[in-house]
């Protein structure tokens, strides 16, 4: 909710015209096994993907080893994919990280 705020108070202070922002639920609306590679491919690789700090990681680690198998984990359970994504035409991030942001939207 942070980060969503936050794109809220920036979009609205920018004079620009900007894009629609387009909301998905991730846990409500998850990704398709197509879509979970696409994003792995642009964000840089699986690391940059998975949320290793969340309890649906920890549960799997030891029975996951290879990234077919987490992407294939990350279809069936969205919590393990890092949120939110932001996605401009200058770029992607993963996760909220404010420079990054304004980075993506400057």
């Amino acid at each position: 909710m942070k980060a969503k705020a936050w794109l809220s108070q920036a979009l609205a202070d920018r004079t620009m015209i900007v894009s629609p922002v387009e909301e998905r639920d991730l846990i409500r609306e998850p990704l398709s096994a197509h879509e979970v590679e696409d994003l792995v491919r642009r964000a840089g690789g699986l690391e940059a993907v998975l949320a290793t700090r969340s309890p649906a990681y920890r549960a799997r680690a030891s029975a996951i080893a290879d990234e077919p198998g987490w992407l294939q984990a990350m279809v069936d359970e969205p919590r393990l994919i890092r949120r939110p994504i932001l996605e401009t035409d200058r770029g992607m991030a993963v996760g909220f990280s404010e420079a990054n942001w304004l980075r993506l939207l400057d």
